[in-house]
């Protein structure tokens, strides 16, 4: 069953999604919406599917650590960077 609904998008994803539209990647905003969402609810229950408790435990440990002392927390640049590292070496694995 299908129900027609109205979005409000800000307005650099209103551009992107019209770029994707015009590149071909999608015939419509409806497509692309479905296709989005669809993959978040894949990617979802990956993730929890992979998470194990304690994992789920050190993150909760580890956001209580950062509520009590935000100067330890990492910064996002950092973050990023270890992540591509470690994407990196993940790809020459697989490659």
């Amino acid at each position: 069953m299908q129900k027609a609904i109205t979005l409000t998008l800000p307005d650099d994803v209103e551009h992107f999604l019209a770029d994707e539209i015009a590149l071909g990647h999608f015939q419509s905003a409806e497509e692309a919406i479905v296709e989005a969402l669809r993959s978040h609810a894949q990617t979802t229950l990956f993730l929890e599917s992979t998470l194990t408790p304690e994992t789920v435990r050190a993150v909760r440990e580890a956001a209580q650590e950062l509520d009590q002392d935000p100067s330890s927390a990492i910064p996002a640049e950092d973050v990023a960077a270890r992540f591509r590292t470690r994407r990196e070496s993940l790809e020459k694995l697989t490659a």
